[in-house]
């Protein structure tokens, strides 16, 4: 179906008939290594966690889906720890029966 968080499948007919589980999600990596200040690098660790999330409108047709990104780097530049969480979009197939 493609890249992103909200999908249209009402061109599919039956689409009142499908379940959350009619879908399948995989998260997109994107990598990004080292910390550049002043032409200087430091390499650092990093640790994250992803979480899949998806939902489905059998009335409207819209399938949901996002992942969620916990990103903990640590040691960068020797200014302790960086770390966020965010949502992104992700890769979505519908399972055709």
């Amino acid at each position: 179906m493609g890249t992103g968080t909200n999908f249209d499948v009402t061109q599919y007919s039956g689409y009142v008939n499908y379940a959350v589980t009619d879908f399948i999600v995989e998260p997109i990596a994107k990598i990004s290594k080292g910390c550049h200040t002043g032409g200087n690098t430091d390499y650092f660790d990093i640790y994250n966690t992803i979480t899949l999330n998806k939902s489905y409108n059998s009335n409207t047709g819209i399938f949901s889906a996002y992942q969620t990104v916990d990103i903990n780097a640590i040691g960068c530049q020797s200014r302790g720890n960086a770390r966020t969480t965010s949502n992104a979009e992700v890769h979505a197939y519908l399972l055709l029966h």
